[in-house]
């Protein structure tokens, strides 16, 4: 509790008391590419308020429990790289092995899950695809070799 003794105040007028826990996230890179909790920015919108987890007007839910997946598919070893972010990766994974997944997928056969993060919230999977797709392509080589040097599939019950 703060020091006057009062709740919480956090921006836009989302109060909490002392005795209700708000767990906020972003994702930290780890070997094993699951999420770690820390602080993250509220995305509400504007002159909402939240009651009791639930955002006063749209009726949405708050903190969010949408968990995202940044991934990162390869044709081969040091070949052609596709970054994308879903919210299912078990859904998205055999898509794109079909064909159904995108475009470029389906035409460049890059369709071996090669690297993946999960994160607590869809907004930080977003966020980090988008930096990602921004870096060199040797950074994007590195950061797979980090925990898959042979580039082995990762997604379960496929054969490569």
């Amino acid at each position: 509790m703060p020091l006057g003794g009062s709740p919480l105040q956090l921006p836009r007028r989302l109060t909490v008391s002392p005795n209700v826990f708000v767990i906020l996230g972003r994702s930290k890179e780890r070997s094993d590419a699951a999420q770690t909790l820390g602080s993250m920015p509220l995305h509400l919108p504007k002159n909402a308020t939240v009651q009791n987890g639930t955002c006063v007007g749209t009726g949405a839910s708050y903190p969010s429990t949408m968990t995202g997946y940044t991934y990162m598919t390869a044709s081969q070893k040091r070949g052609t790289i596709y970054i994308g972010v879903t919210n299912d990766l078990g859904r998205r994974m055999p898509e794109h092995k079909s064909g159904e997944g995108s475009r470029f997928t389906s035409r460049y056969g890059v369709r071996r899950l090669v690297w993946y993060e999960e994160h607590f919230d869809i907004v930080d999977a977003i966020q980090r695809e988008k930096s990602l797709k921004r870096w060199p392509r040797q950074w994007k080589i590195e950061l797979i070799e980090k925990t898959n040097a042979e580039w082995f599939e990762l997604f379960r019950g496929t054969g490569w």
